[in-house]
């Protein structure tokens, strides 16, 4: 075994966008050799960070005239050959000298991991230079006596599950391969194909083939490039007098990490960000452990993800391993910039122990046959004992998935290198007779075409028009078509944006070869009466976003015809409808607008005050589509959704009546309905939030309906309800854990029949909900987890580590609970106090008191607010930036006011002093000094006002317009599936 050996870092900066470059960005990097300087423009701030590599690829570059982009005389700009040079060449040396070896690129979405790693066109990456230099050395080898075999493999991460891209999607198992651990095989992915190739052509074909299946892999599960990590493995084996070197080296391209509240991500995506986040951080966790080398003997966290896992070898193991991190060289990403530094910066500590795998062709098999038999005999030893319990039953799966794979590697060994390659052409041929069988579009043809952030992915989906009729919008008419048809076989666009123009008030699409007339499009039986589809611009954030005014449909059956003149050069299909609803068994995007926008924050107070008016009608005029189906659990409910009586037959747990109960006292309403003749218990939530309702339905029975649509920025609602019966029952569970609305709920569980006493009952229900009819019962965590899901907030104080946890209500009594049960069982002090209006608040401050107190929630089941407490738990001095900006996108419509600044502070006390002068003023009489003073103090209080409300206007003006676009920019919905009847 060699000395150990630090992972090699490097970093490399980019160039500015087409967004940084609308929003004259200010660069915030610097590069001098190895050292990279990060600036806080802001502050004036500087840190300087070294590494064994800082590329600087800003500027200082020139187009060849053939698209490759070099180095301009006497600049510093590092292309892609010398990245590959610096960084490649080293991943290759090892590998031929038996090394495993892994080259992982990360950084922020959007920061260029995947240019660095791919490239694209004539720029190729560090992958496609790497395998044409492989396939040279080995033809440049003069040993006749030596031979060398080269297998591919290809998978990506997606939603914690690994999808291997060699496999068509329609064949895939639904939970993804998993990773495992052998004596013998050592760390492998089960199942996982290892494609034999021959030469670079061959490799090309492999990596075109896993592209195309992760092209319409992604599309069916609503995905982009980004939303998933990509990894190559190559294996290179150099075999020579029966012994044989094996490297595996593996290429891994990470997802992009971000924020939520950046990218406006909700339901499926917001899930594919979370599951992101989640392997980032996890890769976090075992490099910051790896590389704090003053604790030993530590446990390092590989198991909590799939990538972690995958990875070992490569993070403190037997492997050679390059890190290359990308970064955005704008200040607008200054934050995720330095995050992505510092990851680098730990990881330059980690020590691996490489060692050469050498191993004869004859033990490694001697090796595999004795381990299968010990595995054998281990399993029918457990197979033959007493009746083996679930543990014994779980081992007894591991040791039959490990027999059954190293069973599967020694029929490998028995194959000759010719029979493998033979095997690999039948595979390739009959995935090309599959794409074959697919339409071919031509050239000329009109279509719509898929844009992609990774542009080896843009254009690969085609949904070609006809002249007679084309129909957007799934199956459901008589004569729809569900069949969705795309040429896999056309090449990628290279163009920045997508792979057509658009132009002409009556056109929809131009192609470089002919000009057709524009078809006619209508909307199928699928879509709902106020979906739209819209034909838009490539959008970009605030404040240079223009958005086209386009024609709302309305109606089934109604051609479409886009209304604005000027050519367009990116074309996006957007259906208008609700995140998370499936359309067809496909999840489909957010709203759009249908009117035109801008996001201008200048001006006076008057004029952003008039824009935000209009704005907010605007978005107060988008219908959100019918609602009729709804996901919770991974699982899609049509609506109405009824239970059955026979399914309550048991009594829930109390900690979950516990929990509904608190969910109730906090969300829930008692009421009566039906002119009296019954009462009903209900709870309303968004749409995208029924997790908590289906809760209620499957502990106390009843119903969810939908309680109303969606307009605007008003999300469409929810409610589960229970009547009659099922009201009596639930009210008398709910009852015996409430605190607020215990009185209510004993109410309606004894609703009486006869017209006299229902009109007593009506009146005492007003009488209850209007004073704080609350009980001083007993409290527990299970209560308190759900109220504080109903009602509770977790903010970051404003610029430190810490937190506040506050609740609110109208009455004080359960309040006063709360606080008196958390005195009681954790000692910590909360505050009851006055809120805004005529509520009261109870918070909780301090990063101790809080963590404790959301950790305890954790573990008695938070639903709603559950991500919102992981990220608290995770908050630190070093990560406190990042997290306060998840935290905001997290909150939704729940979000606090934004802090005063210093400034603003100031003006508000002024403000204040000049209102009580004035008061004073008045108090006097108004002689003519007096009226002079005062008409001062109101003019100058209303230059102050002015100063001060002009802010929060501009503020107003472009999250609301960022709102506007969250359905349809380019960062969040890049292509939305639909069923095509052609």
């Amino acid at each position: 075994m060699e000395a150990a050996e630090a992972v090699v870092v490097g970093v490399r900066v980019r160039p500015f966008n087409d967004r940084e470059r609308g929003l004259n960005a200010v660069k915030c990097i610097d590069m001098e050799g190895p050292t990279t300087l990060i600036r806080n423009v802001d502050t004036g701030d500087e840190k300087t960070f070294t590494f064994d590599e800082s590329f600087w690829s800003h500027d200082g570059f020139e187009d060849d005239g053939t698209g490759y982009l070099k180095p301009v005389p006497n600049s510093k700009y590092a292309d892609q050959r010398y990245v590959f040079d610096r960084f490649g060449q080293r991943v290759l040396d090892n590998a031929w000298n038996g090394f495993h070896c892994c080259l992982f690129a990360y950084g922020q979405t959007g920061a260029g991991k995947s240019y660095s790693m791919v490239g694209y066109g004539n720029n190729k990456g560090i992958v496609p230079i790497s395998c044409e230099e492989i396939f040279r050395r080995i033809g440049n080898e003069t040993d006749k006596n030596k031979r060398y075999e080269v297998t591919v493999s290809m998978i990506e991460i997606y939603n914690e599950a690994i999808q291997d891209l060699l496999i068509d999607p329609s064949l895939r198992p639904k939970k993804g391969l998993e990773v495992r651990e052998s004596k013998a095989l050592g760390i492998y992915i089960d199942g996982v194909i290892k494609r034999p190739v021959e030469c670079y052509e061959a490799i090309e074909t492999t990596i075109e083939e896993a592209t195309e299946h992760r092209t319409v892999g992604s599309t069916l599960m609503n995905a982009t490039s980004s939303r998933a990590h990509t990894v190559q493995i190559i294996e290179f084996k150099a075999i020579r007098d029966g012994s044989a070197t094996v490297s595996m080296i593996n290429l891994v391209d990470l997802a992009g990490s971000e924020k939520a509240g950046q990218t406006g991500a909700t339901g499926d995506r917001l899930k594919e960000g979370s599951h992101i986040n989640k392997s980032l951080s996890a890769l976090g966790n075992v490099i910051e452990k790896l590389a704090d080398e003053k604790k030993k003997n530590v446990v390092i966290p590989y198991r909590e993800s799939k990538l972690t896992r995958l990875l070992q070898n490569a993070l403190g193991g037997s492997s050679k391993t390059i890190m290359i991190c990308a970064l955005s060289p704008a200040s607008s990403n200054h934050e995720e910039t330095m995050s992505t530094l510092r990851y680098a910066d730990r990881a330059k500590k980690i020590k691996n122990h490489a060692v050469v795998n050498e191993n004869p062709q004859e033990r490694l098999m001697r090796e595999l046959r004795e381990e299968n038999e010990k595995l054998k005999k281990i399993f029918q030893d457990m197979a033959g004992g007493a009746m083996p319990d679930a543990q014994s039953i779980k081992e007894m799966g591991a040791r039959q998935q490990e027999i059954a794979a190293i069973e599967a590697a020694l029929a490998d060994q028995n194959k000759s290198w010719a029979e493998k390659v033979a095997e690999a052409k039948e595979q390739q041929e009959a995935a090309r007779s599959r794409r074959r069988s697919s339409l071919r579009v031509g050239d000329t043809q009109p279509m719509l075409v898929n844009l992609n952030e990774d542009k080896t992915l843009t254009g690969r989906i085609r949904h070609p028009f006809v002249a007679t009729r084309n129909t957007i919008g799934g199956v459901g008419g008589d004569d729809s078509d569900s069949d969705s048809d795309s040429d896999s076989d056309s090449e990628s666009d290279d163009s920045e944006g997508s792979a057509e123009e658009v132009a002409q008030a009556e056109e929809l699409l131009e192609f470089p070869a002919a000009r057709e007339s524009p078809p006619n499009i209508e909307l199928g039986e699928g879509v709902a009466r106020n979906h739209a589809v819209v034909f838009t611009t490539k959008i970009v954030q605030p404040p240079a976003t223009v958005m086209r005014e386009v024609e709302y449909v309305r109606r089934k059956r109604r051609r479409l015809s886009v209304r604005w003149n000027d050519v367009v050069m990116g074309l996006m299909l957007v259906c208008c409808v609700c995140p998370g609803i499936s359309l067809d068994g496909l999840t489909t995007a957010a709203a759009g607008i249908h009117r035109t926008l801008s996001a201008n924050s200048g001006g006076t107070l008057q004029e952003m005050q008039r824009k935000n008016k209009d704005l907010r009608k605007d978005l107060g005029s988008i219908p959100w589509p019918e609602l009729k189906y709804f996901t919770a659990n991974g699982r899609t409910y049509s609506l109405p959704l009824r239970v059955e009586s026979r399914e309550l037959s048991h009594r829930p747990a109390n900690a979950r009546l516990e929990y509904l109960a608190g969910f109730f006292d906090g969300d829930g309403c008692v009421s009566c309905v039906t002119n009296l003749s019954g009462c009903r218990l209900r709870v309303s939530q968004s749409f995208d939030q029924a997790e908590v309702l289906m809760l209620f339905r499957e502990t106390l029975g009843g119903s969810i309906i939908r309680e109303c649509g969606g307009l605007g920025l008003r999300k469409p609602q929810l409610q589960w309800c229970a009547c009659g019966q099922s009201a009596r029952r639930a009210a008398m569970l709910l009852a015996a854990h409430s605190i607020t609305k215990q009185k209510q709920l004993l109410l309606a569980a004894r609703w009486p029949d006869s017209k006299r006493c229902r009109e007593e009952c009506k009146a005492t229900l007003q009488a209850l909900k209007k004073n704080d009819s609350a009980v001083a019962g007993p409290c527990s965590w299970s209560y308190f987890t759900g109220f504080f899901d109903a009602d509770g907030y977790i903010k970051q104080e404003l610029g430190g580590a810490s937190l506040v946890l506050k609740v609110v209500q109208k009455h004080p009594r359960v309040l006063r609970s709360l606080r008196d049960f958390l005195a009681t069982t954790s000692s910590i002090d909360a505050t009851l106090g006055k809120s805004k209006g005529h509520a009261y608040q109870l918070w909780v401050c301090g990063l101790s008191n809080c963590k404790q107190i959301l950790q305890h929630l954790l573990d008695s089941g938070l639903h709603r607010k559950a991500k919102q407490a992981q990220l608290a738990l995770s908050l630190t001095p070093e990560n406190a930036a990042a997290v306060s900006a998840e935290l905001e996108g997290l909150t939704g419509n729940q979000q606090f006011g934004k802090a005063l600044d210093a400034a603003g502070q100031e003006r508000a006390r002024t403000i204040g002093a000049l209102r009580a002068q004035a008061g004073r003023l008045r108090q006097r009489g108004l002689g003519t000094e007096a009226e002079s003073k005062l008409r001062k103090v109101q003019l100058e209080v209303a230059r102050l006002k002015q100063d001060h409300e002009l802010p929060q206007a501009c503020d107003e003006t472009v999250e609301g317009s960022h709102r506007a676009e969250q359905g349809v920019r380019g960062e969040s919905i890049l292509w939305v599936p639909f069923n095509w009847s052609l």
